[in-house]
This record gives structure tokens, sequence and C-alpha cells, in this order.
């Protein structure tokens, strides 16, 4: 007769939840706008914003704060409306990347062709964009103005939005292009994100909008994994009681990337404790049962029922302390746990 083996490992542990994929991964989902969660008030001043047609917004946070995704939601929004042209920026970029990003879109194809052979320089007739493209190419500072006036004279009446994020992670030069622009009249709206406190440091014309990202709120936390539990074929906030949604909460102090982390961290413990890594009879939980109950008895009266600990030793002389408990009640895993392993202690 065959014998069905017990599963003793698993590796793809989101399966046990018929997930198709890990929904915490610390990757933004896509398309954004079906997952973002939370912070509606500083996206509606976002959205306000860009209708006022304001000059600066910046926004600011701790690490793991969501400001990545405030930010990739801002494009996808903004690519909705053809009226609306975006130049997103890199801070990856290099200081030549940097002015070329800039500038790349109000290129006619004459006018790129010099970036990749010198010879066709004489096909440009725009002297601000000559001297843009001479000072790359001999990798020397542009003239700052001469990029301004340049970007003004393509952007005309359009209306162009700059956006970057983790501007602070820029080079300095590069701090110092950027500062440029916010400072002169660039006609364009401009939307970047930092850390705490970088903003202060650059020195503008006129008072920007800022958004500063604090703690995100519990229900908008449990909104986003229940929308990315979803987006994974999952139903709701299951596996997870609201217990555990609390704990998890308490323990990422509203923190968005740590939430997701802690969530995980719990989902991979309820499904490796839907493996049996080792089989105990029926006979050895009625056993571990009363073993339990004989210890409790013994070290106190009727009406001090509710003040023992049941402990689990996981070492010699190593405690582990689970919970007050009352006597007749079992609260460690008899499939794991022989009756040797477990005292019942009284609470000082």
């Amino acid at each position: 007769m065959e014998v069905k083996k017990e599963r003793q490992f698993i590796y793809y542990w989101y399966k046990e939840f018929s997930w198709s994929a890990d929904p915490f991964k610390k990757s933004i989902p896509v398309p954004i706008d079906a997952f973002i969660a939370g912070y509606e008030e500083e996206r509606k001043k976002i959205n306000h914003f860009i209708i006022e047609n304001k000059r600066s917004c910046f926004i600011e946070s701790d690490e793991g704060m969501g400001r990545t995704s405030i930010i990739k939601w801002v494009k996808h929004e903004l690519a909705s409306y053809p009226k609306l042209h975006v130049i997103s920026l890199d801070s990856s970029m290099n200081y030549n990347q940097l002015v070329h990003s800039l500038i790349d879109g109000f290129l006619s194809f004459k006018e790129k062709l010099p970036f990749s052979i010198k010879k066709f320089s004489n096909l440009v007739s725009d002297e601000n964009l000559k001297s843009i493209i001479s000072s790359l190419m001999n990798n020397i500072s542009i003239d700052y103005k001469k990029l301004v006036d340049f970007l003004n004279s393509r952007i005309s009446s359009k209306h162009y939005v700059i956006i970057m994020d983790d501007v602070d992670k820029l080079s300095p030069e590069n701090i110092g292009l950027i500062n440029y622009l916010l400072s002169n009249d660039l006609k364009a709206q401009f939307i970047l994100s930092s850390s705490k406190k970088f903003f202060d440091k650059l020195s503008l014309k006129e008072k920007p909008l800022k958004i500063v990202l604090d703690n995100m709120d519990f229900d908008s936390c449990v909104d986003m994994i229940k929308k990315r539990i979803e987006g994974c074929n999952g139903k709701d906030t299951e596996p997870f009681s609201s217990n555990d949604l609390k704990m998890i909460y308490k323990k990422s102090s509203g923190n968005p990337s740590l939430f997701l982390d802690f969530s995980r961290e719990k989902a991979i413990d309820i499904a490796l404790n839907k493996v049996k890594f080792t089989k105990r009879s029926s006979e050895n939980l009625e056993e571990l049962k009363q073993h339990i109950d004989e210890q409790s008895k013994s070290i106190g009266s009727e009406d001090e029922k509710e003040h023992y600990q049941i402990k689990v030793i996981s070492k010699p002389s190593h405690d582990i302390i689970l919970e007050p408990v009352k006597h007749d009640k079992i609260i460690v895993d008899p499939l794991k746990v022989s009756k040797d392993k477990v005292n019942v202690k009284k609470i000082k």
C-alpha cells in the first residue's frame, strides 16, 4: 500500500495561499493607479498644484514612506493628458545625461545628429543650442542662461512638468543645475522628491508647495496589502487576522515599506505552520494536555488559575515564554512539542 508522504519543506511559500506571486515585493506593482494606497489629501494637493500651474512642488519623507510611489503615480496620471508634457529625470544621471534629458524632447532629427556625429554640428541654427552642444561635446559646464533661454523658446505656451525622484542623491554639479533652473524663469513646473530637510538648502524665488509624507495610517496600510494580495489572485487580507494586522502596523510604526516587510514575514510564518515537520499521534496530544494540567494544578490554588505561564524549553536552561493562560488551555503545538519540553510556572 502506498503511503502519502507528508510535506516537510516549502520554497514557493505564497502558493500555500493560492497566490500567483509574492505580493509584498519592494518593487512597485503596475498599473500604479490600481495599487496606490493612502495619502489621499497629499495627492489631492498635487492635483491642485498641476491645475493651478504653480512653480514647484517638493515631496519629502524619511526612507520607505512612499514618495517613489507618489512620483510614479503622478507620472502615470499626467500621461493620460496629451496637453501635459512630462520631462522625467533620473537621479543616477551624470551631468551630460541630465542636460541631454532636459533638451532631447525639443530636438528635431537634424538637431540630434551632432550628438552622435560631430561634423553635423553645422546643421544646428539655434545659437543657444549650438553653445549647449559644444559644451557637452567638450565636457565642460554649459551656460545655464542659454539652457533656460533654449528651453523657454521651445516650451513656448505648452504645459511642461519636470519630475525627479531622490533629488538628494544627485551629484553636487547636478544639484547646482537643478537649483539654477528652479531659481530662474523656466516655463515649467517642477515636482521633486527627496529625504527630509534637503530642499531647505535650495535658494528659490518663490515658496514651493511642500508635501511631507509622515506615517501612513492603519487603514491605508491594510488597503495597500489588500490590493497587492488581490493583485496576486488572493482574497481581501487573507490569511491575516485583524490582530495580525494590528501587530504588524504597530511593529512598522506606519512605515509602508516596513509594513510590507513584516507582512511578508508573517505570511511566510503562516505558510510554514501548514507544514508538518514532525508528525505525532493523537495519543501524544492527550498526553501533553494531561501533563500541562497536572503541572498547573500542582503550583497554585483554583482561584489562581489565570496566573500561569506555559513555557517551551528550546535549549537547556533557556525558556521561551509564550503568554499568560489559564491552566486548562493549551497554547503549544502538540505536533511539534513533546511533554518533556513543556514547563508550567507561576507568574511572579
